[in-house]
Order: structure tokens, then sequence, then C-alpha cells
């Protein structure tokens, strides 16, 4: 493993230089780029020092494969190559996009409460409801209520639960960042908020979910403030749910095991220790594992997916009741026939790299970098709050695109636009700058993240 704490360190070094590039800039920690940059350390670079230091990749033990050397150095090349393609390259086509990076303090103000209320109660209903079809009688022995078929080519099918049912849980996220936006994070917020996150933690999957809304919870009070980064407190939290989105994937049990008296917090904890402590946090990050293990059959043993993974996105929405025998994949590439792949996420990364190698990679990456920087510069000056509230989902859903590909990101952020949408119309939401009292505009008030206490507020006018 020698060779893994080499690449572990030009890793370091390429990702210093590439964040040295965005906080020159001045770049807020809620730009999708640097977003990437959060995810790109804990995924290529502090996880190669991990399995350095550990001295193996569990994961690669559980696929049955082992990365040549070759292919190791194969893999800090594509790395890094893949994020200059996407934190800087862009950035130098076109400078336009750095001219202005803080997104101005701002609010939505909800013109027709009544309307508004009744239709979130309605969308979250159907998104409890979900909830509890998917999850609510697995008891103790399961995570789901339902069952997944597995296909020969590795396709994971769905029995006993419709797709768009499961789909309406991504209603309540969305919910919740409209009231963030509209509201802050007041102590009514902050309730909803943990009540929701609790909710995750005791069904014990769609982790991401209460992800997205402590993200968003936390950038958009960066945003109503009119700061570029957090504040250490904001950090330590941060550290904090990191290790508690960690915990809750090593057993996912675990909540609804303490409440039937099953376990202990003690054991929880002893368990964790045994299974997933020796990854250092970065369990659900093993991005360098997985790049360089698909990276080793890719080309020379499967060839190339020629971007048929990417067909999935017209079969995906048709209903198996019109289509019974809709394919629950579209890829060429089955990797089931060279390892123990079952279930595992590819990474953006190797997603791209299998449509035909190195330039599908960079060109893809550069695509991607180019797309965040302008859709970043345009929520900067929009009066459009879906547009507006998109951004801030999108922001949420960021590491689904990065660690799984484009496709599982356009059914979650799909999902989530059409409750974004319904609400936004039914509540005739309108954009307001929030203009910050002068001598405080960078520092932060007491008033807490989403506190509107002694600010103006300015009503953008609309525009197309």
């Amino acid at each position: 493993m020698e060779i893994v704490g080499y690449i572990a360190v030009i890793n370091l070094l390429c990702w210093a230089m590439c964040f040295a590039f965005v906080v020159s800039m001045r770049m807020p920690v809620y730009h999708p780029i640097f977003l990437y940059l959060i995810y790109h350390f804990l995924g290529y670079v502090i996880r190669p020092f991990n399995v350095f230091l550990i001295g193996k990749s569990f994961l690669w033990n559980t696929i049955g494969l082992i990365p040549s050397d070759g292919t190791l150095w194969l893999t800090c090349l594509n790395i890094n190559c893949a994020l200059f393609a996407v934190v800087v390259l862009p950035a130098l086509v076109e400078p336009r996009n750095l001219r202005e990076l803080k997104i101005p303090p701002t609010r939505f103000v909800i013109s027709d409460k009544v309307r508004f209320f009744s239709v979130l109660i309605v969308l979250v209903a159907l998104g409890l409801y979900s909830t509890h079809v998917a999850y609510g009688s697995a008891g103790v022995d399961s995570v789901q209520s339902f069952d997944v078929q597995v296909d020969a080519n590795g396709g994971q099918r769905l029995v006993g639960v419709s797709g768009y049912m499961m789909a309406f849980a991504e209603f309540i996220p969305a919910a919740l960042l409209i009231l963030i936006l509209a509201y802050g994070m007041t102590p009514t917020m902050v309730a909803a908020t943990g009540s929701f996150v609790l909710l995750r933690i005791l069904v014990g999957a769609q982790r991401l979910s209460f992800v997205i809304v402590v993200v968003s919870a936390l950038t958009i009070g960066l945003m109503r403030r009119g700061r570029r980064s957090f504040a250490v407190k904001t950090i330590l939290i941060g550290f904090i749910l990191v290790l508690l989105f960690d915990v809750v994937g090593s057993d996912r049990l675990a909540a609804r095991k303490i409440l039937t008296g099953d376990t202990s917090v003690a054991e929880i904890v002893n368990h964790y220790e045994q299974a997933r402590s020796a990854g250092a946090g970065t369990s659900d990050f093993q991005e360098f594992d997985v790049s360089s293990a698909i990276y080793e059959l890719v080309p020379d043993r499967t060839g190339f997916n020629w971007g048929t993974q990417y067909l999935r996105l017209l079969t995906w929405p048709i209903p198996r009741g019109i289509w019974p025998s809709k394919p629950t994949t579209t890829q060429r590439i089955n990797l089931l026939k060279y390892g123990n792949f079952f279930a595992l996420t590819w990474s953006l990364h190797a997603d791209l790299y299998s449509i035909f190698g190195f330039p599908s990679l960079v060109g893809g990456m550069f695509i991607v970098g180019l797309f965040l920087y302008r859709f970043h510069n345009r929520v900067i000056y929009t009066a459009n709050p879906k547009l507006f509230a998109s951004y801030w989902i999108f922001n949420g859903y960021i590491s689904t695109l990065f660690r799984d590909g484009g496709v599982p990101m356009a059914y979650f952020f799909g999902f989530s636009f059409v409750a974004i949408y319904i609400l936004v119309k039914a509540g005739k939401i309108r954009m307001a700058r929030i203009a910050l009292p002068a001598p405080n505009r960078d520092k932060v008030r007491q008033g807490g993240a989403g506190s509107t206490a002694r600010l103006s507020i300015q009503t953008l006018s609309d525009r197309p």
C-alpha cells in the first residue's frame, strides 16, 4: 500500500492548489464548486490516506478485486485531471462567472398563505404516507417493508411498492427548504427540521434526505446573513453530523432497536467501532476505492458504456404497469461478472470514464463545472423564485451527482422540483432582498441563522 500513500500526497497537493484558487476568488462555501471540493477532499484525499494508514481497502476486499499499481497511478491521473477540469478550466474559459460570487441576502415572501399552507400540508402528508408504506411495517429485521429483485445485470426492481410512491418522500425536504427560505431557522423551523432528521434516523433509510435539509439550512443561513463562510461552531456541528451520518450507516436499524429494547447505545457504539471506525468517517466516501476498482476493469475487460447508462433517463419515468418488461438498467457494462459490485455507486468520475475513457472523463467534468459556474451566476441575478429554490435543493442533492452520477440526480431533483413548483405557484411566492445594516454587513448577528430582526426588506421586481 506504499504506492497509495504517494498518491494521497499528490492528490492533496493538487487539491490544495484548487482550494487556493477558489479562496483567492473569495468563493462562498455554498457555491457548488466549493461543495465539490469538500466532496473531493473526503473521497479522493482523505480516503487514500485512510487506505494507506490501515494497509487495506475493505471495499476492494468486498469486491474481490485489488487494482494493480498501474491502475492506481491511472486513478491518480484521472482524479486530478478531473479536479482541474471541473474547478479551474471553466473559470478560465468563462471568467465572467467570477465577477460576483456571493448571492445577495434574499428571502421568500408568501403572498397567499392560505393556499400555500393547504398545499404544503397535502405534500407533507404524501411524503409521510410514502415513508410509512416503504418502511412503516419493517420492524427490526429489515430496513424496508418491500422487496428488491436483482436481475442478472445487477439492476434492482422494487416489489410491493411503486417507484412513484417512493418519490413522494422527496416532497418533505423541498417543503422544508421553501419554509427556510421564507422564515429562516426560527425556533419553529429548528423543531421541524430536527423532527425530520429524527424521523430519518428512526427509519434508517434515505439518510440523504436529512443531509439535504441540514446542508440547505446551514447554507441558506449564510446567504441570508451575507456571509461567505461558516463560524467555527457551525463547522463543529458539521463534523458531528458527518459522524451521525456514518453511525446511522453502520446500523440502519439502530434507532428502532433502541426503542424496542433490543440493543443499547453502548452496543451501537461498540458495533460502530468494530464495523466502521477504521474508515475515519469516510466509509460513505470510498470514491478512490470504487474508481480504482472500475478503472481496473474498464475498458480492458468490459469495453466502454458509450453513454448507454443515460438511456435510463428515457425508460425510468415509464410506469411498469404500462411496460411490465421495462429494463432495470440500460448500460452495457455489467460489473457483477467481475466481482461483488452489488448496489455499489460508481462515482461521477468512473461513470464519465466508462463512456469512452479519459476524453469523456475530462470533457464531462469540464461540462459539469461550466454548468455549476453558470447556474450559480444565474441565481445571483434572478428574480425567479422557482429557479432560486431549485438552486438550493440542487446543492442539497449535489453529493448524489458526484457519488451516483447524472441519472439518480435527475430522479431526486426532478421530484423535488415538482414540489417546489407547486408550492411557489400556490403561495404566489416572490423574492425580496434583505438589506443588512452597514455596520453588521459581514458579521454574524445574535439572532441566529434565520433571524430577520432589524432587517429592511426590498422586494424584487418580477423579471423574466
